[in-house]
């Protein structure tokens, strides 16, 4: 049975296996911005006590495809449907919403799909409780654009939930390597590492790292600093 300096790290795996009932929510709010419906998390900036920091080539950012109107309005209609409390999402408009996107991509050539909405697909189909049609829609939004890091974090939770954690791994490692700000990369790795692969060492660098752009981004860090004692722990027992 877990120890209870492992319940905090725990909790997050419970809310994960509700549905990622925060979906919607999880990395950061949807807007109607055509240049980017889905708004990164906050740059990390340079402070008067820390060396000033380079701002990470966000890759996705970068190179990710557009939205047309229609299709914003097909993303947006299906994280409307999505509540951050499981048990108030509106059912027969999330059904609706993600038959919509469905309709709309057998009508459109591949080639003018945005990864980001295979992404709102899959989340629309896994709050649905449709986790194999939800994994082919984020397989299909990274395959739209490698450097997806959202979609590559939702796989790897998939894969972690099935046992897969080689393959979450990997996926994490691809979220990281898009944008290495990605702090939810960090955070999720790290408790991969921690209580599914024993790796305690990668652990507690992964938990540094998040709660460093915790730190640059002014969030508290009272639960990761916990969780960075006991890795510390950890590893210095294993090292004797």
């Amino acid at each position: 049975m877990p120890t209870f300096r492992c319940l905090s790290r725990l909790l997050w795996i419970v809310l994960l296996a509700l549905g990622l009932a925060n979906c919607a929510v999880m990395d950061e709010a949807f807007v109607a911005d055509n240049a980017a419906i889905l708004t990164p998390p906050t740059t990390a900036q340079e402070t008067t006590v820390e060396p000033p920091r380079a701002v990470a080539v966000n890759h996705f950012k970068r190179t990710k495809q557009l939205l047309t109107d229609r299709q914003q309005a097909l993303v947006k209609e299906v994280y409307s449907a999505i509540s951050q409390q499981p048990q108030d999402i509106n059912m027969m408009r999330l059904t609706s919403s993600v038959n919509a996107i469905q309709t709309y991509l057998s009508s459109t050539a591949p080639a003018a799909i945005p990864s980001m909405l295979f992404l709102a697909l899959g989340d629309g189909f896994f709050q649905l409780q449709q986790t194999n049609d939800a994994v082919s829609a984020w397989q299909r939004s990274v395959s739209a654009n490698q450097y997806n890091y959202f979609a590559h974090d939702r796989l790897a939770q998939a894969h972690r939930h099935r046992g897969e954690f080689v393959m979450a791994e990997q996926h994490y490692n691809e979220a990281i390597n898009a944008w290495s700000d990605f702090s939810s990369g960090y955070r999720n790795r790290g408790i991969l590492y921690d209580l599914y692969l024993g790796d305690k060492a990668r652990a507690l660098d992964d938990y540094r790292q998040y709660k460093q752009l915790l730190t640059l981004a002014g969030q508290q860090t009272r639960e990761v600093d916990r969780w960075i004692k006991e890795m510390q722990v950890a590893v210095n027992m294993s090292s004797r």
